[in-house]
């Protein structure tokens, strides 16, 4: 049994730095729109990622994505509608000029939509969750070998009537 720990504790300490490189963390913010029959919302996004560099030209990322809040009111009801959830993808990219980067995400995110309807003081909610692809496109600069910043427009499948996307700016810091 020592042996073995042994073992693994000297596999990790050379291995960590080597898996180290190539992960990345970041986080971004910007406009959502809700988009469905008769028109449009928006509202502030966030975001929060990390990714993994597999290839020069390929990653993989997971995040957590909140579309923030649209609300309106119809005959002295209150309706709120928000959506959150997380996202996994799969990222090609190539660089165009140095330190720039562009990039295409595909991927799939488990999209809860949380409607609430309230009317002098009372209030019901009801959410639903569903397995929905997305796609995106965007570039990403490296202010430095370890920190950049990006932009990015990405759109999630359909939901019945719901069209969900958002443009976000963002950073993130590579290890």
């Amino acid at each position: 049994m020592k042996k073995q720990f042994a073992a693994l504790a000297l596999f990790a300490a050379i291995a960590t730095p080597v898996m180290a490189d190539g992960f990345y963390v970041g986080a971004d913010a910007g406009r959502s729109k809700y988009s469905f029959d008769g028109g449009s919302e928006n509202d502030t996004t966030l975001g929060i990622f990390a990714g993994y560099d597999v290839h020069p030209n390929f990653a993989i990322e997971a995040g957590y994505r909140t579309f923030g809040e649209i609300s309106g009111s119809d005959e002295g009801v209150a309706l709120a509608v928000e959506a959150t959830g997380p996202q996994a993808s799969l990222i090609a990219k190539t660089q165009i000029a140095d330190g720039v980067d562009v990039y295409g995400r595909f991927g799939v995110m488990s999209v809860k939509l949380k409607a609430t309807a309230s009317m002098g003081g009372v209030s019901a909610s009801e959410s639903e969750t569903k397995a929905r692809t997305l796609f995106g496109l965007g570039a990403r600069y490296a202010v430095t070998k370890e920190f950049g910043v990006r932009a990015e427009y990405t759109q999630v499948a359909k939901w019945d009537d719901l069209k969900l996307s958002t443009f976000t700016v963002g950073a993130d810091y590579r290890f």
